[in-house]
């Protein structure tokens, strides 16, 4: 990750501290900002957008290899998942879904570190696609759900991922970031940041 910010990567210091590495979500210094946060560019593009939905499938082939798969889950949030959708168009999205069997949701509710989306005012969830036997992944995306009063469940993110109303609120997608594996010897991985004001990528960081 190029460049860290008070605005992106909020910053929370309370008395229950969540290790993000025991999620498999690793908590990153960053080295200083040359550009002012404001000044970030939201206009980059995904390095997935138009996918086929061939290559989309095989999210749910479990006879394919881990990296394609995961690959595909990434490509299926950055082609037909949108900032504002609500349960029902997201689970209408991700449908036929049978890789959310492994994959492992954790709530974000206390951090000390730092997050490639703001933490509020929504509920932040850690996603690791195809987790082990531990529940982490080297491929994460963080998403946040906004729109209700109290915090979200892990068990109500999970049913708002497969399209089913979780409060009778109206509650939405915030902001989400796809978080790629470092290569070996890579500092940092890709991430893809999806916000209202648009898309933001910092390449891998050697």
């Amino acid at each position: 990750m190029l460049e860290p910010s008070n605005t992106t990567f909020r910053i929370v210091i309370v008395s229950l501290v969540l290790v993000l590495s025991s999620l498999g979500c690793k908590s990153r210094e960053e080295p200083a900002a040359e550009t002012p946060p404001e000044e970030w560019s939201w206009e980059d593009e995904s390095s997935l957008k138009g996918m086929s939905e061939s290559q989309m499938a095989l999210a749910n082939d479990i006879g394919a290899e881990r990296e394609p798969r995961c690959r595909a889950i990434f490509a299926t949030f950055a082609n037909k998942i949108e900032v504002g959708m609500d349960s029902a168009a997201v689970g209408q999205a991700l449908a036929p879904a049978a890789w959310m069997n492994e994959t492992t949701v954790r709530g974000v509710y206390a951090l000390l570190g730092q997050i490639p989306i703001d933490f509020g005012p929504g509920t932040v969830f850690c996603l690791s696609m195809l987790a082990d036997e531990d529940g982490r992944s080297d491929w994460v995306i963080y998403l946040r759900l906004d729109g209700h009063d109290r915090p979200l469940s892990e068990d109500q993110a999970l049913a708002f991922l497969k399209g089913s109303p979780v409060t009778t609120a109206d509650v939405r997608i915030g902001e989400f970031a796809l978080c790629f594996p470092a290569s070996e010897g890579a500092a940092y991985g890709r991430y893809e940041i999806f916000s209202n004001k648009g898309i933001r990528v910092s390449d891998e960081v050697n």
